[in-house]
């Protein structure tokens, strides 16, 4: 009765068949693999495009300050009487937050530097 049960179930295989069904399996997964890897790659360009745009903005705001406290200067060296204190007072504040933003990128930097 077993043999006659193993004989039934025993289904002719060709090669053709056989590697057909090896082949789906490692069709799909590299398929998969390659998809996953195209996304990859393009949120790496995004990381790097977001990367470059801080790095912009951060430089237009210490263009920003450097342009401020050149005028500053020039206004108060050629005309000293019409700086009421407000100029000054700017003055400062922009040297102090230039300090800042530098002091916290040295941070950052070395931070990652040894992360």
């Amino acid at each position: 009765m077993g043999e006659s049960w193993c004989k039934r179930m025993m289904v002719e295989v060709n090669v053709a068949t056989l590697l057909t069904m090896m082949c789906i399996p490692t069709f799909m997964s590299g398929f998969f693999l390659w998809k996953l890897h195209k996304r990859e790659v393009a949120r790496d360009a995004l990381e790097d495009a977001r990367k470059m745009k801080d790095l912009l903005f951060i430089q237009g705001i210490r263009a920003a300050i450097s342009l401020g406290e050149a005028s500053a200067r020039v206004i108060r060296r050629n005309n000293p009487e019409s700086c009421n204190g407000e100029m000054s007072m700017a003055l400062e504040y922009a040297q102090k937050v230039k300090l800042k933003q530098k002091e916290f990128f040295d941070k950052q930097g070395i931070e990652n530097l040894h992360s």
